[in-house]
This record gives C-alpha cells, structure tokens and sequence, in this order.
C-alpha cells in the first residue's frame, strides 16, 4: 500500500473503446496500490467505465474528428478523487432538470461522490467521482 498523500496518475487517450479498458484497469490498480479492498477497486472501475463509455460514446459528433478522454486520479485528504474529462460537447439534462442515463446513476451508487463540471470556457465535461477507499 502507497501511503503518499500526493500519489496520482494522469493519462490522455483518443477517445475510443480502446480507452475505456486501458483507463479502467488504471483507476482500479491505482486504487488497489493505494489501500482499495477488492470491491472497492471494482467500484472504481465500474465508475471509471461508464464515465469514460459516456465520453466515448457522447462527447464528440459523429462528423468531429477523434477526441480525447482523460483520467486523473489522485489522493486528496485519504480519498481518491477522479476526473474523467472530455473536449467534447458536453452535456445536457432533461425537461425536469435531473441528468439521464444509467451509467450516471450508477456512478451515483458506487461512488461517495459525484459532480458533473463544465470545462467552460472551453468545451467537455468533467466527471469528478470522490472515492473512501475503505
């Protein structure tokens, strides 16, 4: 277990379903290297999944080039926070004002916390997911 209060991991991919493999099994041995049991990391991993499935699938248009998807993932006050953070189009809510989506709901569940952040000025989304990691 790495005990560093200032461990992180940061990697930017194109915006594939390559990415979504590469970048869940980093979160998860990421978490698992800082102190995660088992289910904790597969949480984790299936947090980071739908996130960057979301960016993948909806970031970018069909008629933009390849974007990118990016994860930082990094220790902050014994938590794990991660950011998974496209330059696409963003995002946006329903006529009631709540988020759609399964994936979404499912980061809700697994996770301690989660924020959907615009990149204004410039354009994508940021999913920042909270994590304890016991």
């Amino acid at each position: 277990m790495n005990n560093d209060a200032h461990a992180r991991v940061h990697e930017r991919l194109a915006a594939d379903e390559h990415s979504i493999r590469r970048l869940r099994q980093l979160a998860a041995g990421f978490a698992r290297d800082h102190g995660a049991s088992q289910r904790r990391s597969e949480d984790i991993a299936l947090a980071v999944s739908e996130a960057v499935t979301n960016a993948v699938t909806h970031a970018y248009p069909e008629d933009w080039p390849c974007g990118t998807v990016e994860l930082d993932a990094r220790i902050e006050h014994a938590r794990l926070v991660i950011r998974v953070i496209d330059e696409g189009t963003g995002i946006g809510v329903n006529g009631s004002g709540s988020l759609n989506g399964l994936g979404l709901w499912l980061i809700g569940q697994v996770s301690d916390e989660v924020e959907l952040l615009s990149r204004d000025p410039m354009p994508g989304l940021q999913v920042k997911m909270v994590f304890s990691l016991t």
